[in-house]
């Protein structure tokens, strides 16, 4: 294995304090795998609680992108209907740029198979489309969010701080967290552009190639090398 590749979470089924079942505001790990801190879904001390046990009552309903409803319990947007799951981790490398995958459901992309299977999608599932008139972005949750088409050098602002730019090699995305995505027209399949790098405010970059099956691999800041491979499906079955 390589040493610098890492899942996160912990935690597991049984939990301990603080944990999935555990006895309410322990020190121990949270019981879902969502990315470190210290918060109740992470894997940090001072989980506060986050399980069934007595004290508990620290989770608090997920956000999801784009749409801005909630969840109450199941997962369910209750003001769209969207059916979610909460992402789960498929590869961690860590650094000040670090390349996490993690995968989850959306229903809103149930017609979409980026490798996973039909409404799966993962964190680098990223897509510009372009239309006659408009321009759809379907982000890693597979939420849509739709744009008016844009001339060369032109830029507009999205939902919440998310700018998108249009540029003669393609399109650069800001996220809300300072994140810079990039598609350019080299990996352009027909009308979509696929997501070829990601950006930080200093420079660090992580790039993906693509082959016919789809995404192929992954190279990040350090120039780490991340293979994808496939089962004979085509789908992707490990990175």
């Amino acid at each position: 294995m390589n040493p610098g590749v890492w899942i996160m979470g912990g935690g597991g089924g049984g939990g301990g304090k603080g944990g999935r079942g555990g006895s309410g505001n322990g020190d121990g790990q949270g019981g879902s795998a969502n990315p470190g801190g210290n918060n109740p879904d992470g894997g940090g001390k001072g989980a506060n609680g986050c399980g069934n046990g007595q004290g508990a009552g620290a989770c608090p309903n997920p956000v999801h992108g784009g749409s801005g409803g909630t969840s109450a319990g199941d997962p369910v947007d209750v003001v769209t209907g969207r059916v979610f799951t909460l992402p789960t981790l498929d590869l961690g490398l860590p650094g000040p740029l670090p390349l996490v995958v993690q995968r989850r459901y959306s229903s809103s992309a149930r017609d979409r198979d980026m490798g996973l299977g039909f409404g799966w999608n993962h964190s680098l599932a990223w897509e510009i489309e372009l239309s006659r008139r408009a321009v759809r972005i379907t982000q890693d949750d597979g939420t849509v969010v739709t744009a008016p088409l844009l001339e060369d050098g032109e830029s507009r602002p999205l939902v919440g701080q998310i700018v998108l730019r249009r540029a003669a090699w393609g399109f650069a995305l800001t996220t809300e967290d300072g994140l810079t995505l990039l598609f350019n027209e080299r990996h352009q399949l027909g009308s979509r552009y696929r997501l070829t790098a990601l950006l930080d405010r200093n420079g660090n970059c992580i790039e993906l190639g693509y082959d016919v099956s789809g995404l192929a691999w992954i190279r990040d800041y350090v120039q780490r090398f991340v293979r994808v491979r496939r089962e004979r499906s085509g789908r992707i079955a490990a990175f």
